[in-house]
């Protein structure tokens, strides 16, 4: 296709949104602030029937786009923004966000007390983010990798420091947000290890593996010390950065932990989800600003079908488990007294490892739109989908260089829900979604929550229905809702 001016760009993706709103929905609906029916043609041939089929490809491969929602919460995890990474693609589908794994310290001080300036992981660093800040979009930075004169299991680079040695690892740190925070560099957030909370093992590992077998909070009071020997000297050198808890992997529910095998009336040890509160109960509450933590659907061989079991979520109770690990950790951080902190999903996508057809693809699709819609309503900082590829668990939104159907449910949900000023709940029954306020317009964003089709009664006749991927439906005052999510955008 034809490489459009940027102005062009930006035009398209503003007028792209733009849409109309009729007055509110009745009162006593909670509000957040920003911060199985036949598939397919037996579906079409309820209510609702496609008018417009159209799928989107992208218009621009490389150059500078603006940033145009500061508040935007849609974002990806890629291992370079550089060209010809699809990170392009990314921004014109609405991504402020980019998580990359990340600045290693093993690489970058192999002596200790002498950082290798010239090191391959500082230089990419510096690389990463000049070509970040000319694209406009946010970096959150991992930081991981344990020297060998810092380990304190000496076979394990993923795993904990050595107590003698967590000054020096402030020290680093420091030295870090000196360089890496100032211009023309600008990094504000930065990402403690990735997935502490898995257990120690030997090796290099691209997660942070301080898990202590055995202790009550799972090793997180330990973690809290290094948080307090890192976050002061961090903040010393810039008062602006953002210091986040390294993404928890949160394996299971602690609060009601699941059968584990299902039905055989023995419970899985969750108490690695503990990992927080071990923190906190050290006294690390006031040495982090946010909790970064992951978000994984599991697709169930049907379609609309999904489900994480280990926290008792599915597509037919409490829907995306960002939802049941949302809950969870701001019960934790209230508990503490640490409501102030803010959460963000650092990866969140559905994942399939077999059987993984058109079904898997549609549902993925859809699993995006409910996450991003409830993410918001929820308040999160963002949510980053992992990732674009699909190297893991055929998650991408593109892959063998195909844009998947979940790439074009990611640019219209974010066409759709941002930048609103308020979300409203407006589940009701079988009924989940929400209404998205803006500036003289709303959205709906409706979906089945109990599995199965309804013919549901909207309070007037909308302007448009679209669905997942933007089609244009036609529609009535009446229409059928289920596993697919619905854009309803209604006129004053």
């Amino acid at each position: 296709m034809k490489r459009l001016p940027h102005i062009l760009l930006v035009i398209f993706i503003i007028f792209g949104s733009f849409i109309f709103s009729i007055e509110g929905v009745s009162a006593g609906l909670r509000v957040s602030p920003i911060g199985d029916a036949s598939p397919g043609a037996d579906r079409m041939n309820q209510n609702i029937q496609s008018s417009e089929t159209r799928f989107y490809l992208p218009l621009i491969r490389k150059g500078f786009y603006p940033r145009l929602y500061e508040d935007s919460i849609f974002g990806v995890e890629n291992s370079t923004v550089q060209p010809d990474n699809w990170i392009n693609e990314m921004i014109i589908a609405g991504s402020k966000w980019v998580r990359i794994n990340g600045l290693i310290w093993s690489e970058a001080e192999p002596v200790e007390g002498q950082i290798d300036w010239q090191s391959d992981t500082i230089k990419k660093m510096e690389k990463e983010l000049l070509e970040a800040n000319k694209l406009g979009v946010e970096l959150i930075y991992i930081v991981r990798g344990t020297p060998e004169w810092a380990r304190k299991y000496p076979a394990s680079e993923c795993g904990p420091i050595k107590e003698e040695k967590l000054a020096a690892f402030g020290d680093f740190m420091g030295q870090m947000v000196a360089h890496f925070s100032a211009s023309p560099y600008d990094l504000i957030y930065w990402e403690m290890g990735n997935e502490p909370d898995v257990a120690v093992i030997d090796g290099e590992w691209v997660y942070g593996c301080w898990g202590e077998m055995g202790d009550e909070y799972y090793g997180g009071g330990y973690y809290g010390e290094m948080l307090k020997q890192a976050y002061p000297k961090m903040k010393t050198e810039n008062q602006d950065i953002e210091v986040l808890v390294g993404g928890l992997l949160l394996d299971c529910d602690p609060v009601n932990p699941p059968e584990s095998p299902p039905g055989s009336g023995e419970f899985k040890d969750c108490t690695s989800s503990k990992f927080l509160q071990g923190i906190l109960e050290n006294g690390g509450g006031p040495y982090f600003d946010g909790v970064s933590f992951h978000s994984y659907g599991y697709y169930q061989g049907g379609l609309g079908k999904y489900s994480n079991n280990n926290w008792h979520s599915s597509w037919d109770t409490t829907g995306p488990v960002v939802n049941a690990k949302t809950s969870y950790l701001k019960d934790v951080l209230e508990n503490y007294e640490q409501s102030d902190k803010y959460l963000i999903s650092t990866e969140i996508s559905l994942v399939c490892d077999t059987g993984c057809t058109d079904d898997f693809e549609a549902t993925k699709a859809n699993y995006l739109a409910q996450a991003y819609a409830d993410s918001s309503f929820l308040g999160l900082r963002a949510a980053i989908w992992y990732d674009i590829r699909g190297n893991w668990r055929n998650n991408g939104l593109i892959q063998d260089n195909e844009f998947m159907p979940a790439y074009e449910a990611y640019r219209i949900s974010h066409q759709e829900i941002e930048p609103a000023q308020q979300v409203i709940d407006i589940s009701d029954g079988w009924l989940r979604g929400y209404e998205f306020q803006f500036s003289g317009h709303r959205v709906w964003v409706i979906w089945s929550g109990d599995g199965l089709g309804h013919n549901y009664s909207l309070p007037g006749t909308p302007f448009n229905v679209k669905d997942v991927f933007g089609n244009v439906l036609t529609h009535s005052q009446t229409i059928y809702v289920d596993y697919d999510v619905l854009y309803i955008e209604w006129l004053p």
